[in-house]
């Protein structure tokens, strides 16, 4: 498997797959529970006798808060790790060579 023109092994990018599927989730249903927060929130100013319904904002509201964190955190590891296969897995020496109209090129290594 190889990420633009680095070999990389196969377990490596899966655990960039599970990093990358993490921060979305997190963000998608962080996102979620943040707008059903507020469409809670905005159900109390009609109805403001529901004890359910302010436990249930405040609820989602923490939960969507801690996913958007994690999402972020995630992102930011998603980042540190493109660093680090940079660094552990140097790019492939390439070469180009122009004959006529079409660019060849030429993987050394």
């Amino acid at each position: 498997m190889h990420l633009g023109r680095l070999d990389i092994p196969e377990h490596v990018i899966q655990e960039l797959g599970r990093i990358r599927s993490l921060k979305v989730i997190s963000m998608c249903v962080g996102a979620c529970l943040l707008l059903s927060a507020l469409i809670f929130f905005v159900q109390l100013f009609f109805h403001s006798s529901v004890a359910i319904d302010l436990v249930t904002c405040i609820v989602f509201f923490l939960l969507a808060v801690g996913l958007i964190c994690l999402g972020w955190i995630k992102g930011m590891q998603e980042m540190q790790f493109y660093q680090s296969i940079h660094e552990e897995f140097p790019e492939k020496q390439t070469g180009t060579m122009k004959w006529g109209a079409t660019l060849f090129t030429i993987n050394k290594g």
